[in-house]
């Protein structure tokens, strides 16, 4: 099964921080389930995103008409308490019943909708996110092997609501500045409408300083080697919008090469659109488009900040370290140890970590850890 949604999950932690990956992150679950039409959504007081895969306008206009918060199959999911749980269209209302409903004959039927497999990712008051899967007559209704490999997604798509969510919260993008920013163990360079440095944490002023491969110009971040320079100005010119076309992924991700010989830096480049009616602190000019480039180390990166993993996963700042140093491979005992508590108090601190993570073996903690840190540093 793992490898069967090992690329899938990592195109869902690529939506995490990158809308032009959600349509992508939909299309995969879409193809792994073999499901050829479906909608997903996140919904908020702030920004929103959802993806319509495959559904006629017809439908469309007939569901936003006459029977919105009117389909039987979510009102039997309401009824019986199933949104939170992956469940299956013939769960909620067998086929005959189904086909004489009106928002059959006159929603579903003309996209040929003839099941479904469904969860609600998240209903806190005004924030609410959910996937549906649709299949037609034609195929076989959803079974127990979709519902596992849908069940395996699950924490991690509820994972990539919170996380999104987090990354897109103007008050966190406001109320950045310097200080907060240099507690981070990697660089990060905001960059203004026209590819100028607007800040530089102080990760990244150290990596800018050392001149071992990546450098400033004339206020603008450049390569020292000739071919990582045109790559890295490919792909600022696309995040900024001075590129034709939407943002290609395989030009956010770059390795520039050190003149030392060490490991090369790793860069992710990030496009942002600031839609405040005011300056900000990325830049004094008000709207346009804006880059945020993410500098890694992967020598200098060990274990991820533990202030970020209790803001992702809601944990205390015990747990939040306890998970960093499991992310970064250490041993249970070896860490009890260093702290001076038994082995039993660590398992303790570590199945709350568990819990709070949706994870059930150490190997999966690990590897959420790896994940998460990994998106976010540029360092996969």
């Amino acid at each position: 099964m793992n490898d069967l949604i090992d690329p899938v999950i990592d195109d869902i932690y690529q939506a995490c921080f990158d809308a032009g990956s959600f349509q992508k992150m939909f299309e995969q679950i879409c193809g792994l389930l073999d499901a050829p039409q479906g909608c997903v959504m996140i919904l908020g007081k702030g920004s929103s995103i959802s993806y319509i895969h495959n559904i006629n306008p017809e439908s469309q206009r007939a569901y936003n008409t006459a029977y919105i918060g009117e389909d039987p199959w979510y009102r039997q999911a309401v009824a019986r308490g199933l949104q939170k749980v992956v469940v299956t269209g013939q769960e909620l209302l067998p086929t005959r019943e189904f086909r004489r409903t009106g928002f059959y004959h006159d929603v579903m039927a003309s996209s040929d909708i003839y099941d479904c497999m469904s969860i609600t990712l998240e209903d806190c008051g005004s924030d609410n996110a959910g996937l549906i899967l649709y299949r037609s007559k034609s195929q076989p209704f959803f079974g127990p092997r979709e519902k596992a490999l849908f069940g395996a997604l699950l924490p991690h798509l509820r994972r990539m609501v919170r996380m999104r969510r987090l990354f897109e919260e103007r008050q966190f993008m406001q109320a950045l500045d310097a200080e907060a920013l240099d507690h981070l163990s990697f660089g990060v360079v905001f960059l203004d409408h026209d590819g100028t440095l607007s800040l530089a944490n102080r990760a990244a002023e150290a990596v800018l300083s050392a001149h071992d491969g990546l450098g400033l110009r004339r206020g603008r971040l450049v390569a020292i080697d000739t071919e990582d320079d045109e790559r890295l100005a490919q792909g600022i010119g696309w995040a900024l919008g001075t590129a034709r076309g939407p943002f290609p992924a395989s030009v956010g991700d770059i390795a520039i090469r050190r003149r030392s010989g060490r490991t090369a830096y790793a860069l992710q480049i990030l496009p942002v659109t600031l839609e405040s009616a005011e300056p900000c602190l990325l830049t004094h000019h008000v709207g346009t488009r804006r880059a945020i480039v993410v500098v890694t180390d992967p020598e200098g990166q060990k274990k991820p900040p533990v202030a970020l993993l209790q803001q992702m996963f809601g944990l205390t700042p015990a747990e939040a370290s306890l998970a960093a140093e499991i992310g970064s491979g250490k041993p249970l005992s070896e860490i009890a140890n260093e702290r001076g508590i038994s082995t039993g108090t660590a398992r303790w601190h570590l199945k709350n970590v568990q819990a709070k993570t949706d994870t059930h073996r150490l190997a999966e903690l690990v590897r959420l850890v790896g994940r998460a840190w990994g998106k976010i540093s540029g360092s996969e």
